[in-house]
């Protein structure tokens, strides 16, 4: 076998067993920070018995597979959540290397997609976006827009405001028309990180995205509600919508199809 041919596929392997340990580290954010545990000790346990977790049983994906979806010592079924994060984190850092090399913009975009992903999870369990999330994001994204080629700091600057500025705007009036909160602070916070990480444009573009994904979610809940009489039984959150929005802007960046949008036209 080629020795570069070998070189390529170790280099591969070892992204993708380190995309997978902090998609490990994300699980830990998810369960502990809502909870206000702290996400460094104690070490990882099962959430049913509170048994620390032997070391081979936390092995990325392998370690679920190992244990066939359930705790060593209680034998309570293990949430499919934990592995799927997991191998996405992994496909999500090998993927930012293949496409943009071993770049700042490559690892941008894997900080982008583990600062949306964790904070996406916890907004949808709980109806929360954490600040120890978003204002951390906000200032990793403008930091990185000075090291980045793609995009600038003053972009980035502008990103930050107009974002939030967007979606408050949106929330006055919400609350304005509706005499209720018609949206949290949290996504006036999101959406400033999305303006951090990829400009104005598309964290403008990120609110259109998002509401098409959060439509698509809603339509079928909103049948089955109607159908079985019930009004308003569900909370949706616009958080994990507005975040893969923000993901869609991220990639549309990097391809022909964003120099068709009308911010490319000037």
């Amino acid at each position: 076998m080629d020795t570069r041919l070998i070189a390529d596929l170790v280099v591969c392997a070892f992204i993708l067993f380190f995309g997978s340990s902090i998609g490990s580290f994300l699980n830990v954010v998810v369960y502990r920070l809502p909870n206000d545990l702290s996400v460094v000790f104690p070490s990882s346990f099962c959430p049913a018995c509170q048994t620390p977790l032997r070391a081979y049983d936390n092995i990325p994906v392998l370690g679920y597979l190992l244990l066939r979806g359930k705790c060593r010592n209680c034998r309570e079924p293990i949430s499919f959540r934990y592995p799927a994060v997991e191998a996405a984190t992994a496909i999500a850092a090998l993927s930012s290397v293949l496409w943009l090399g071993i770049t700042v913009e490559a690892g941008a975009l894997f900080i982008f997609f583990v600062l949306l992903l964790p904070a996406s999870l916890i907004d949808f369990d709980y109806q929360i976006l954490p600040n120890k999330i978003t204002y951390p994001g906000i200032v990793v994204g403008f930091g990185l827009s000075f090291v980045r080629s793609d995009i600038t700091w003053i972009d980035s600057g502008i990103g930050i405001l107009v974002g939030a500025g967007v979606l408050m705007a949106i929330r006055i009036l919400g609350q304005a028309i509706f005499k209720k909160e018609a949206m949290g602070l949290g996504d006036v916070k999101l959406l400033a990180l999305l303006g951090a990480f990829l400009g104005w444009e598309a964290s403008l573009l990120s609110i259109f995205f998002g509401s098409i994904l959060g439509t698509l979610y809603s339509i079928p809940i909103l049948i089955k509600e109607g159908r079985g009489g019930e009004r308003g039984g569900h909370m949706i959150p616009f958080g994990p919508f507005l975040a893969g929005g923000g993901l869609i802007s991220a990639v549309m960046m990097k391809t022909i199809w964003w120099y068709y949008l009308p911010f490319a036209w000037s």
